[in-house]
């Protein structure tokens, strides 16, 4: 319980929670998230892409061996725990183990080819491990986790830019840090704002700074954008109508790029020339019509993932002849329409957006309950989960084990951090009889912005 304004309200709890570790030993959902950490710190180390092609190249299997860290650890909580209890499953893990069942199949049948969803497919495994654990996450633990994410981005913004600077530049040989990672680089940034570190704002800045004169790539710009209207909205006294209006705008800028595609690829001709970067629309565009065509031929569920998630097609770059070019499609949103329909894009899209509603509820409800640790990892996690989405709009982060695996291990913690407060019904304050206010009611909304 903690006092707010003069009244009692209980404190955010995880879903199916159990009781409290004992004094002295971490939670089992802190050591879950220890170990999730872990993993994104070996995405941002991973400057010669083993996450990629494994140690063998040529895409191995032994790529997957970084799912070993959070498989131990869950594997650890579970023979120490002397309860057979799990936590319950949020609704959002629906739609995405439906994604998993429909996919799996016609993905196995490709296990010979390069390219496919099995990474990702893996990777949702340590998405659904949170439900191993049934501890909540104190105050102190939501703090160390945080500055973990936060470190994490540090790691990859001096890598980068020492990458870029010429310092090191081996580092950007390969595709590690063109465009894939730069969800980390968001959270690096989202964490020394909200913990307003002022000696890692003074290295991020130079930092990014070199990063986007070394590959000023319009994926950067979306993710500053998203990033800036993820802090916007997760601002302390931040309500409802600050969400409702970053998501009309976004959805406004959305519209109207669809809208207006030629203007759109006009927009982005004019903005490669202005930054001196390589224009690559055309091939770009030529891989989208491929999966647009795709799709059309079979618009509810597409192939179901058993036809190849690559396309083949034919680039002019005048004056040189035309070449035949096969690649990923680069807009994992187009890869899950053209292989798995409307039906599996759909999956994915209630997933992502159901995780997102899940996220600002309890960023809300920590806020109101006085938790302010909680509140601050919460944020990061938003920062880095939308930024990921905005990577996946023009790189193929769903096939790669590392990339997908920092969307699912995000999502994760924010399963574990707690679900939004609700007042006791003895609370002299609440004016009426029965249980708690439902969070998000009318009441409940009242009573948040009488006590911001």
């Amino acid at each position: 319980m903690a006092q707010t304004a003069g009244r009692m309200i209980d404190l955010p709890r995880a879903r199916g929670a159990g009781a409290e570790a004992a004094p002295g030993r971490p939670s089992d959902a802190y050591r879950m998230s220890r170990a999730i950490v872990l993993v994104l710190l070996l995405v941002a180390l991973d400057v010669r892409n083993f996450l990629i092609l494994g140690f063998g190249g040529g895409s191995s299997a032994d790529r997957y061996l970084v799912l070993l860290v959070p498989i131990a650890t869950v594997t650890l909580i579970r023979m120490g725990s002397p309860s057979s209890r799990i936590r319950k499953p949020a609704p959002t893990d629906l739609p995405l183990l439906l994604l998993v069942l429909l996919a799996l199949p016609g993905t196995l049948s490709n296990l010979g080819r390069s390219s496919t969803i099995l990474p990702f497919l893996m990777a949702v495994a340590m998405g659904f491990m949170y439900l191993a654990t049934v501890q909540p996450i104190s105050e102190a633990e939501a703090r160390r986790i945080a500055r973990g994410l936060t470190v994490v981005g540090l790691a990859y913004a001096v890598l980068a830019s020492a990458g870029y600077s010429g310092v090191m530049p081996w580092i950007v040989e390969g595709l590690a840090f063109r465009n894939l990672k730069l969800f980390l680089l968001a959270m690096g940034v989202a964490g020394a704002i909200t913990f307003r570190w002022k000696l890692a704002s003074l290295l991020l800045i130079p930092a990014t700074v070199i990063v986007f004169r070394g590959y000023p790539s319009a994926t950067f710009v979306l993710v500053a954008f998203v990033t800036t209207i993820a802090l916007f909205v997760t601002r302390r006294e931040a309500g409802t109508a600050r969400l409702y209006m970053a998501l009309m705008i976004c959805l406004g800028i959305g519209l109207i790029a669809t809208l207006s595609i030629d203007r759109s690829v006009a927009l982005t001709t004019s903005y490669f020339a202005s930054v001196g970067k390589l224009n690559n629309n055309v091939t770009r565009i030529a891989l989208w019509q491929s999966g647009t065509q795709k799709f059309l031929q079979s618009p509810l569920y597409g192939d179901l993932f058993y036809g190849p998630t690559t396309a083949s097609i034919w680039i002019q770059h005048p004056p040189y002849a035309p070449y035949p070019f096969n690649a990923p499609l680069h807009n994992d949103f187009l890869l899950l329409l053209s292989n798995g329909g409307v039906v599996s894009l759909g999956l994915f899209l209630l997933w992502a957006g159901g995780a997102n509603v899940v996220a600002f509820r309890r960023y809300r409800g920590l806020v109101l309950a006085g938790r302010p640790e909680s509140t601050r990892l919460v944020r990061i996690l938003l920062v880095g989960f939308n930024s990921w989405l905005c990577v996946a709009m023009f790189n193929p982060v769903l096939q790669e084990v590392g990339t997908a695996a920092v969307l699912v291990g995000l999502y994760a913690i924010i399963m574990m951090v707690g679900t939004p407060v609700t007042r006791s019904s003895q609370d002299p304050g609440l004016g009426r009889a029965g249980p708690g206010l439902r969070p998000w009611s009318p009441e409940w909304n009242a009573r948040w912005r009488a006590e911001r």
